[in-house]
């Protein structure tokens, strides 16, 4: 039987009742090739990757240039549990990029199946991730967990997600050590949304320093010069990657390290929540909205696509924001396909392919690509 993951966003945020003062922390990424701490070396080979540039992510090498680069693409699930479990084939990365004007795919994977399976996951995602950059794409990997490093909570919905943060040592040990990922057109991902049972959204300052001492840890694990990974690293808020206030005053500091934001049509619609939550972090270092979606049949949702239409021109055009939907799949919930037949007929555009948040999603990338702001690797 599929299991469907359904995905929903428990915002619960006090409103504050006065803003915090911005930390306009100044540009110290130097993208020249130089090295400096906090950031590794870049690829000696010459090849183009992408760098954190202050508030911007930039592409290209020392001999090149750099130019600015927005991320904008899509979600596609987990492939191995896609595969496994569904007899789904691989997503059509090509296709992704060419009809639905991508420039960007995030990759997930699974704690239950690393547990399970490790072999065969890191099989399935060194295959997905070379596609992708072949089709060319940047690809993140995503730790796609919803529990709680430091209090063990877990969303005891779905059996796919744990907390034990040993597992996530285990995983970005063995990614970290693979010279396959060292390309850097990657983006690491460390966990993909913190949920906690004891939220306090009045705490958000001690919230997210419990966080930063996790992602510390990871951090350095990659960052091992035995590693060699110069590769951006996403780092994930409070309260469903939510909830970024305490962050910009207390930054990682990896300065190769952006934050990643997700935002869903649910129980707040209204923009001043998402601006109090967002917290002007963008302004600081970049921010990913790594998952975006709705439900068009969600009647809580209020009218999606009037929220939609706020999240889009405010916040992801507004405010420059990459961002990826939330999900290229008829498997996962909100999705973007009518039906499961991309993945049954491999990876082929039939139609009807797109419900209507997929043609919103269609039609927001397509508005990017014409203007001619979709940069690709």
């Amino acid at each position: 039987m599929a299991l469907f993951r359904i995905k929903f966003i428990l915002f619960g945020i006090s409103l504050l009742a006065v803003l915090l003062l911005f930390g306009c922390g100044k540009a110290e990424k130097n993208i020249s090739g130089k090295d400096r701490e906090g950031q590794a070396v870049p690829p000696a080979s010459g090849a183009k990757y992408l760098a954190v540039d202050g508030s911007k992510i930039k592409y290209g090498n020392s001999a090149q240039g750099f130019q600015e680069v927005v991320l904008r693409g899509v979600n596609v699930g987990d492939p191995y549990h896609l595969r496994s479990s569904g007899g789904f084939a691989d997503p059509n990365y090509t296709e992704i990029k060419n009809k639905l004007k991508a420039n960007a795919a995030r990759i997930a994977v699974h704690p239950k199946f690393w547990i399970s399976n490790k072999t065969s996951v890191l099989n399935s995602l060194k295959e997905n991730v070379q596609a992708a950059l072949a089709a060319g794409l940047f690809v993140i990997i995503d730790y796609h967990t919803i529990a709680h490093p430091v209090d063990g909570s877990v969303n005891s919905y779905d059996e796919l997600y744990s907390a034990n943060f040993n597992t996530a040592i285990d995983f970005w040990t063995t990614i970290a050590s693979q010279p396959e990922f060292s390309d850097g057109r990657i983006l690491f991902e460390l966990w993909n949304e913190p949920f906690s049972d004891n939220y306090n959204a009045n705490a958000y300052a001690a919230n997210w320093a419990n966080l930063k001492t996790k992602w510390q840890t990871l951090i350095d694990i990659i960052r091992a010069p035995e590693n060699n990974k110069n590769n951006i690293i996403i780092a994930a808020g409070q309260h469903w990657t939510f909830d970024l206030r305490g962050i910009k005053n207390n930054l990682l500091p990896d300065n190769n390290t952006a934050y990643a934001w997700h935002i869903y049509t649910g129980l707040h619609n209204d923009p001043s929540i998402w601006t109090q939550a967002l917290d002007e972090l963008q302004n600081t270092r970049p921010v990913l909205v790594t998952e975006w979606g709705f439900e068009a049949e969600n009647a809580r949702a209020g009218s999606p696509s009037a929220v939609w239409t706020k999240l889009r021109e405010a916040f992801l055009k507004g405010k420059n924001l990459h961002s990826f939907a939330w999900v290229f799949c008829a498997w996962y919930t909100p999705n973007m396909l009518s039906a499961d037949d991309y993945y049954k007929n491999a990876g082929s555009f039939t139609e009807p392919l797109l419900n209507s948040f997929g043609q919103e999603v269609l039609d927001y990338l397509k508005y990017h690509y014409d203007r001619g702001e979709q940069v690709f690797s």
